[in-house]
C-alpha cells in the first residue's frame, strides 16, 4: 500500500500544534525501562505491566516505506476524532516517582493513522518478526509478573512520521513548576494556541496558551445572564483548561455542589459538558446550560455515556456495568438531579442516545 503523503497536506496550511504526554522512560523511549517513574495509576496501562507502548516511540530501527510506525497514549483515547489528520506534537513526560516535567522535543507531520494503515503497520511488524522482538524485550526485562500485555492494532500502532522530521533532545529538559504543563496529570492531547508566538520549548505555552482537545478535558470554559460579546467568546474559548468564566459560573449555577452527590469540596467538582467539548459549537461550548457540576467518578461515568439522566432527572446506567461495578464506584438508581432547565434536558436528549 502506498502511503498518504504528508507534504501535499502541509501545502494547505500549517499545522495544528499538539502537546502529549509519554510514559516516563530512561532509554531514550528506544525500548521499555521498566517500572521506575511510570504511573501510580492503579487501572493504567503502564502500571498494570510495567511499560508503554510509547516507549518504542524513538526506536528507528524499523520503517514501511520511509516511515517510523508508533504510539501516542493521548490520541489513542480519542482516536477516531484524530484519524487521518496531520499535527505538530510537542512531547512530554512525568517521573511518577517526583511528579516532575521534562521536555522530550519535537515531531513535525505526525500523521494519525486509518483503521486500514493500523492494521497494515501490526501485519508488518508481524510477519517480519518486529513484533517478537519487542515482546522479547518486555519478557527480558520483566517489568512486571504480567509481561506482555497482548494487545493490537491501535493499542500499538496509531501514527507514523519521517524520521528527519523528529527533533529530540540528547537529554530531556526539567519544565519549571510554575509552567502551566502541570496543570495537566492526564494523558490527552492538548491543542497549543497562538502558534505563531511559540518559542523554543523552555517557553513553549508561556502563559496561558494549553488546551486539551479532550472531550474528557475540555469540561470548563462558562456560566452567567451576561453572555459574553464575540471578543470574550474568543479568548475563553482558546483560555487554559479548568479555568475562568465557565467554571465559576457552573459553581455558582449548582451553588458550588455536585448536581447529584451535594460534595461540596470545590477543589476536585468537575464542569462537565453534557455534550463534548470536541463535539460543541462555539455557542455550545460556552453555554451554561450545557453544563454540569459533577464529582470526578461521576464525571468520569457520564463523559463515557456509561451514566446519563432522564427528563425527570433520574439516572439512567449502561447495562456495561454490573452490580459488582456499581457497588466499587458507589452508583445507585436512586440517585437524579433534581434542578434541570429545560436547555439542561435539550443537552441531555442527545447525551442520552449515546449511552
Amino acid at each position: 500500500m502506498v502511503p498518504k503523503t504528508e507534504s501535499s497536506k502541509n501545502s494547505v496550511k500549517p499545522n495544528e500544534v499538539r502537546l502529549a504526554r509519554l510514559a516516563y522512560n530512561t532509554n531514550g523511549w528506544k525500548y521499555p525501562s521498566g517500572p521506575a517513574g511510570k504511573s501510580t495509576y492503579a487501572d493504567s496501562h503502564e502500571h498494570k505491566y510495567g511499560y508503554g507502548y510509547e516507549e518504542w516511540l524513538l526506536n528507528f530501527d524499523k520503517q514501511i516505506d520511509g516511515y517510523h510506525y508508533a504510539f501516542l497514549e493521548p490520541i489513542r483515547e480519542e482516536s477516531n476524532c484524530y484519524r487521518g489528520k496531520i499535527f505538530d506534537v510537542w512531547l512530554y513526560t512525568i517521573d511518577g516517582s517526583t511528579r516532575t516535567r521534562y521536555w522530550v522535543g519535537h515531531i513535525q507531520n505526525v500523521y494519525v493513522l486509518e483503521e486500514e494503515e493500523i492494521n497494515m503497520a501490526f501485519n508488518t511488524y508481524k510477519q517480519k518478526g518486529w513484533l517478537d522482538e519487542m515482546i522479547e524485550q518486555i519478557y527480558t526485562l520483566r517489568p512486571s509478573q504480567k509481561g506482555f500485555s497482548g494487545y493490537v492494532g491501535e493499542d500499538i500502532f496509531n501514527i507514523r512520521f519521517k524520521l528527519g522530521d523528529a527533533k529530540i533532545y540528547k537529554t530531556p529538559l526539567k519544565i519549571d513548576s510554575q509552567h502551566p504543563v502541570y496543570g495537566f496529570n492526564r494523558y490527552k492531547f492538548i491543542r497549543a494556541i497562538n502558534k505563531d508566538k511559540i518559542t523554543p520549548v523552555p517557553e513553549l505555552f508561556s502563559g496561558h496558551l494549553l488546551r486539551t482537545a479532550s472531550a474528557v478535558g475540555e469540561t470548563t470554559v462558562t456560566y452567567n445572564s451576561n453572555f459574553p460579546n464575540e471578543t470574550e467568546r474568543s479568548g475563553l474559548i482558546t483560555s487554559r483548561v479548568g479555568q475562568g468564566w465557565y467554571r465559576e459560573q457552573l459553581l455558582q449555577r449548582w451553588e458550588g455542589k455536585c448536581a447529584i452527590t451535594g460534595c461540596s469540596v470545590k477543589e476536585v467538582l468537575i464542569a462537565s459538558h453534557i455534550i463534548p467539548w470536541a463535539e460543541s459549537s462555539d455557542q455550545e461550548r460556552l453555554d451554561p446550560e450545557n453544563g454540569i457540576l459533577l464529582s470526578p467518578t461521576l464525571d468520569a461515568l457520564f463523559d463515557r455515556h456509561l451514566i446519563s439522566f432522564d427528563d425527570e432527572g433520574k439516572i439512567i446506567i449502561s447495562r456495561k456495568l454490573s452490580d459488582k461495578d456499581l457497588v466499587q464506584l458507589g452508583i445507585n438508581w436512586s440517585m437524579r438531579i433534581y434542578s434541570l432547565t429545560e436547555g439542561n434536558k435539550k443537552y441531555l436528549a442527545r447525551h442520552r442516545e449515546l449511552l
